[in-house]
């Protein structure tokens, strides 16, 4: 009937509209809550570890003596590897993150 078209479909229409605003709302949210946490992570990570690995480079080079910290050739290899090792995985998350932004900007 006429009068229930014109009373009560306006409201459906509005609540409707609201619902559909809120799903869209909290699917925004979400997105943005992975996004940042997929791309601030691996850059947070990357960046204290080239901080750390920054440290221990300098405390080796200003050290007049490397015997005092390396006792043989070997150790000097180990500890460079290691270096190398970390290095390696702080480019992983560094390209983990670009990635993530790339899949992002070209949606």
């Amino acid at each position: 009937d006429l009068i229930t078209l014109v009373t009560v479909y306006p409201g459906r229409i509005a609540r409707r509209k609201a619902e559909t605003s809120d799903t869209a709302l909290k699917n925004k949210k979400a997105f943005v809550q992975y996004i940042s946490h997929e791309t601030r992570g691996p850059l947070n990570v990357a960046n204290m570890g080239l901080e750390l690995h920054l440290i221990d480079v300098q405390k080796a080079m200003n050290n007049k003596n490397l015997s005092q910290i390396f006792s043989s050739e070997k150790d000097i290899k180990d500890w460079l590897n290691e270096r190398c090792k970390h290095i390696y995985e702080i480019t992983d998350a560094c390209s983990t993150a670009q990635h993530t932004l790339n899949d992002l900007l070209t949606y």
